[in-house]
């Protein structure tokens, strides 16, 4: 990852994004618990893997960086990025109009990408947040399209956008 050009704040995100996705799953386990004392070591479970799991795996890729002569680069956020942290979702609309009409191949290439980008907009994740989990696990996703996919949604009343 870093041996083909990612800059870091890119590859830790991709660790990120692991982490949250894990210890999501490990509070899932929440449901099973018989009380709320078992419930609560479940989440403080989840919260110490997180904690120390990352960290250590974030050391692990700036010394493999090093270790390789790659220099860590750290850029700025863009001015879309910086837009899209702002933006969270209120909540959702009333329906709205419905989707443009797209040509039926770009449809299809875009299909998968608009379930994963609706299924993550849940009013706590901003839609940077979004765009970083999408390229943790399809690779690199350009903030302005992310941006203007909820930005239409938003237009359309399908989701409420609130910019903070």
């Amino acid at each position: 990852m870093i041996a083909k050009g990612y800059e870091q704040r890119e590859a830790e995100n991709l660790v990120h994004q692991s982490y949250v996705r894990e210890a999501a799953a490990i509070r899932s386990a929440a449901v099973l618990a018989e009380d709320a004392g078992a419930a609560a070591k479940i989440a403080g479970l989840a919260d110490l893997f997180t904690t120390t799991g990352e960290t250590a795996d974030v050391a692990r890729l700036k010394m493999y960086a090093a270790a390789v002569g790659v220099p860590a680069v750290v850029s700025k956020m863009s001015e879309g990025e910086e837009k899209a942290a702002r933006m969270r979702f209120g909540g959702f609309g009333g329906g709205g109009a419905g989707a443009a009409r797209l040509d039926p191949t770009e449809a299809s290439r875009q299909q998968y990408n608009t379930m994963e980008m609706r299924g993550f907009a849940d009013g706590k994740r901003s839609v940077l947040d979004i765009r970083n989990a999408l390229t943790a696990e399809y690779g690199p996703q350009a903030i302005e399209k992310v941006t203007a996919f909820f930005e239409g949604l938003g237009k359309t009343g399908e989701f409420q956008i609130k910019t903070q």
